[in-house]
């Protein structure tokens, strides 16, 4: 078999100077009306009967007129003809001068009955008188020998051109061809033999009709035919030798007729019968050559430059293909057409070739659209084995094409047209047609549909994206802990979707849900195992629309529930509590605006519900089993109220794409309980924890206390992505519509940082990656009790100092004591703000119940100028603390401290909090052994007022109000940072910074 070249096959394409299409017979002409195709008469062409018979050529000339005769399918080698009775029968078309050319070959098919008179195959003669203005042509066959004769008008007489060959009761292929009144102008074949070619005359008939089964055309029909025609053919010029070799061939395949020039032999029974729309390309030389050929079938072959005396033909084994696909379910799972050429080369071309599909020959309505169509060629009918060769098509707006490398044939060769759209596990062990290795799919198969039969257990290790999925009735599909599978569209699950770990499923579609079938997804999450803490949950499956916690299981059954406070895990399987089952959707704060659920209550997709703990001595497993959530969801909401909402699918959640959806209703912020491991109680007074923060400028992590590894008993603040079963709090601000879409779907982990969390009460804080490119800060608050809380301020194009949907966030906690920003007298935990400058100046508010010392600490910084200083500004005493330096420990009374304290990223010369003033001359000198203050530098010592010590916590520590001198003995004091304020008589104001060590 030849195989494929390096070099590029040419795309122009040599062809008969006047044949420019390829769908006539055997390739030759087009059936549009353009080409020297005139008249093709064929009966399993068009809606033919017994009194009509259609043109294929194009030109409608049908054959609708005359007597009939009778058509009968199936008459010879499965294809029909027409029986006339040599008495009356007969069709006839009106004059036609395209019909009466001075130039033409014609051919037909037939066989004849013995009797008495000529019997015309076809006629279009014309004779007024006897011996006067005879014209036209007819082709006879004679009395008694039944030999074929063609006879030309020719004035007053008819010029006869006989042939010797038989055809009495035989199938046989007639051909008459005339180009003028010169040598060998005049051509009879029968068989492809040229029987006889003279130099005789004709005169063109201009007015009779063309019969065909009967002659006199001027007048009375009579010269009737007896016996069968099959396909009558005429060219409105001698077409060439290649050309006429081609429709010999293709006529004779297709009845069945042994001839001369047989270069297809695949129509032999030991060959397979392959006699069906056969077509070819043939070159005898320069003058005769045709080198692009469709034919009746759909395989269009062209070839430049092919070389002296080289044939190459194909056909078909199936006459009535629908050219559709069905899927080969013993072999390789691919989708077969149901037909297959086989080729016939008996002088190697030794050359490559083109292959032209349209796409509206075939029937492609089983595909999803995107499947790739490929040329399968192979030495034997089952293409298998090492002969086999691939070749894949390119694809165009209409058609199917292969020309990059070129393609070509041996003789005998086998060649079927197949796609591959389905992926399958066999359900014994591989899979098949997949891009990945062993033929799993991968990422490149977003055309394909996973299929998965029933047997062992097929596993996904590695990532895949499909059209669509289908799990057989008793099949299992195990994706592997950590693999992403993407489907484009459905699932149809009639078995099982094992989600091992965090392996998650992700669909692109839009609109409604197209999962459907009996089977079951089963998906595993973690939650507390703390008898007292809720988690914040959202099934990311349902059942029949919904989803019921009584459907919960672990890995010894479904879940018990009873209505009391805790629950039991020594049953098994274990009793969880149904009595803290609630969800909200009411007003802000309002404790009595949470619904009760229990393990009973229908629970739509995305809608967020809590449940306390197993009481486990181990991070608790839940297993959610039923039909994977997908599509979209969309709640009604009304404004001022919290709503618990959650990630209804079985794939993380991009908070970024949910806000931005939902900006129209909700405030733009999302929030996530979390509560400490130490929490003991079911009092809610008494709970311990928080909510973690998220919005489109930053997020921060729920408060947070010491653990004993040094850690911090908390998750951390949330990343991007929404783990899979979370449930969270939105605040609506405007009545509307709340929605879920597949577009916010995303993968992503929990145990790779910054990827998704869950926000379960057990686990260690997270670092954060991230891409981002925007200026960030976070900020700590430390209460006496070591308990910490976060604040965060980022920039972003679309925040501005004023409060913004998104961008600045509420604060969710209610805390004794706290420190937020102050944002025109709202308080928020997390702030956005427009453009970075080193000028700008941050409020904050501050509000302490227990007194005691606190710090105010910087946790981290994304994308801060690293010269750029972060100080707390204290804008009563003046001082400036450095948080890139240490943290500040500050001293608070009890209150609130609304505009005392500010993050600046400067600081006054007058107020520095890293050196002595000396701004306007004046300095402080401190001796440290006689605990006196030395002003240097005032002008008159009568112009000061009062002297007043302060702490840098603002407390008083001693003032003067009559100053003699400016050496000032200080009472005993702790070492540390403090304030001199001196006060003029104008009441003018100066405080400088001195340190006591």
């Amino acid at each position: 078999m030849y195989k494929v070249s390096s070099f590029l096959l040419l795309l122009s394409v040599v062809l008969s100077p006047n044949l420019f299409a390829q769908l006539g017979p055997g390739g030759v002409g087009s059936t549009d009306g353009t080409s020297e195709l005139v008249l093709w008469l064929n009966p399993d062409k068009g809606v033919n009967t017994d009194n009509v018979l259609e043109d294929q050529s194009g030109n409608n000339f049908n054959f609708t007129a005359g007597s009939g005769a009778t058509l009968n399918s199936n008459d010879v080698n499965g294809y029909s003809a027409y029986n006339f009775n040599g008495t009356n029968q007969y069709l006839e078309k009106s004059f036609e001068s395209k019909l009466n050319p001075n130039k033409f070959s014609v051919f037909s098919v037939s066989t004849v009955l013995p009797s008495d008179k000529y019997k015309a195959v076809f006629s279009n003669r014309h004779e007024v008188n006897s011996g006067d203005d005879r014209s036209g042509f007819i082709l006879y066959a004679i009395p008694t020998s039944n030999n074929w004769s063609f006879w030309t008008g020719a004035e007053t007489s008819w010029a006869t051109t006989n042939s010797s060959n038989s055809t009495q009761s035989v199938w046989s292929i007639q051909n008459i061809a005339y180009k003028g009144q010169f040598s060998n102008g005049k051509n009879l074949f029968v068989n492809s033999v040229l029987s006889q070619s003279t130099s005789q005359n004709m005169l063109l008939n201009t007015t009779s009709p063309f019969r065909l089964g009967a002659g006199r055309n001027e007048s009375t029909p009579d010269y009737y035919f007896k016996g069968g025609i099959g396909e009558i053919i005429m060219y409105n010029s001698v077409i060439n030798d290649a050309q006429r070799i081609i429709v010999n061939n293709y006529l004779a395949a297709k009845y069945n007729i042994d001839i001369a020039e047989d270069y297809y032999t695949q129509d032999q029974s030991a060959k397979g019968n392959f006699d069906h729309n056969v077509a070819g390309i043939v070159k005898v030389d320069n003058l005769n050559q045709h080198l692009d050929s469709q034919g009746t079938g759909i395989i269009r072959i062209s070839k430049n430059g092919l070389a002296n005396n080289k044939f190459l033909f194909w056909g078909e084994n199936n006459k009535n293909s629908n050219y559709s696909f069905s899927l080969n379910v013993l072999g390789d799972y691919k989708n077969y057409i149901d037909t297959m050429w086989r080729v016939s080369e008996p002088i190697n071309i030794n050359a490559k070739l083109r292959v032209n599909i349209k796409k509206s020959d075939l029937n492609l309505t089983s595909t999803f659209g995107c499947a790739k169509l490929e040329l399968v060629m192979a030495d034997n009918p089952d293409f298998t084995g090492a002969s086999v060769v691939v070749y894949d098509l390119s694809e165009t707006a209409t058609e199917y094409v292969y020309d990059v490398d070129g393609l070509g044939f041996d003789d005998g060769d086998y060649f079927t047209l197949r796609y591959v759209d389905k992926i399958v596990w066999d359900g014994s062990s591989a899979f098949h047609n997949g891009s990945g290795s062993a033929e799993v799919p991968n990422m490149d198969d977003a055309c394909f549909k996973l299929e998965i039969k029933a047997g062992n257990t097929a596993t996904l290790n590695e990532n895949a994206h499909v059209e669509s999925v289908e799990i057989k009735a008793g099949a299992i599909l195990e994706i592997a802990d950590g693999v992403e599978l993407t489907v484009e569209s459905g699932i149809f699950n009639e078995g099982i979707i094992d989600l091992q770990g965090e392996a998650q499923i992700i669909q692109k579609h839009t609109g409604a849900s197209l999962n459907s079938g009996m089977g079951n997804l089963k998906i595993t999450q973690q939650g507390s195992s703390n008898l007292y803490n809720y988690n914040y949950w959202s099934a990311p499956v349902n059942r029949l629309g919904a989803w019921q916690l009584g459907y919960l299981e672990e890995a010894s059954g479904a879940f018990a529930f009873v209505n009391q406070n805790d629950a039991d895990p020594t049953t098994s399987p274990m009793t969880l509590s149904s009595k803290w089952i609630y969800g909200f959707n009411a007003g802000q704060n309002n404790y009595y605006g949470w619904e009760y659920l229990g393990a009973d209550s229908n629970i739509l997709p995305g809608i967020g519900y809590t449940m306390k703990g197993s009481g486990a001595s181990i991070e608790q497993d839940y297993i959610f089993k039923g039909t994977p959530n997908d599509g979209d969801y969309s709640y009604t909401v009304s404004a001022g109220n919290d709503f618990l909402v959650g990630n209804p699918y079985p794939s993380a959640l991009n908070a970024l794409q949910f806000i931005s959806d939902n900006l129209p209703v909700i405030d733009g912020t999302i929030y996530f309980w979390e509560q400490f491991t130490t929490n003991n109680t079911h009092v809610s007074v008494n709970y311990q924890g928080g909510y973690a923060t998220y919005n489109l400028t930053l997020a921060i992590g729920a408060v947070a206390v010491p653990n004993t590894n040094g850690g911090f008993n908390s998750k951390g603040k949330p990343t991007k992505n929404i783990a899979v079963g979370q449930g969270f709090f939105v605040n609506i601000i405007t009545n509307g519509t709340l929605v879920f879409n597949n577009n916010q779907r995303v993968f992503a982990k929990e145990s790779v940082l910054d990827e998704s969390t869950f926000f379960k009460t057990n686990g260690a804080s997270q670092n954060t990656v991230s891409t981002d490119t925007r200026t960030k800060l976070w900020l700590t608050f430390t209460d006496p009790s070591q308990r910490v809380r976060e604040i965060g301020l980022g920039y972003d194009d679309n925040a501005t100092t004023n409060y913004d949907k998104g961008y600045d966030a509420l604060d969710y906690d209610v805390f004794p004591d706290h420190m937020l920003w102050d944002i025109q007298g709202v308080k928020y935990v997390i702030q956005g703000r427009n453009n970075f400058a080193v000028a700008n100046e941050m409020p904050l508010a501050i509000k302490i119940t227990t007194a005691g010392d606190y710090s105010i600490g910087l946790k981290e910084t994304l994308n801060f100028p690293e010269a750029t200083p972060i100080y707390l500004k204290d804008n009563v005493s003046g001082l400036y603390y450095n948080l890139k330096t240490e943290d500040a420990s500050l001293f608070f009374e009890a209150g609130e401290y609304s505009n005392r304290y500010s993050i600046v990223y400067h600081e006054d010369d007058t107020l520095s909090a890293d050196a002595i003033a000396v701004s306007d001359g004046i300095s402080l000198i401190y001796d440290t052994t006689n605990q006196q203050l030395e002003i240097r530098g005032y002008d008159t010592i009568q112009n000061i007022k009062s002297l007043t010590v302060y702490s840098v916590l603002g407390q008083e520590i001693m003032t003067l109000d009559a100053v003699e001198s400016y050496v000032i003995q200080l009472p005993k004091m702790s070492n540390g940072v403090y304030i001199l304020e001196i006060v003029d008589v104008n009441n003018g104001k100066i405080a400088k910074k001195f340190v006591k060590d």
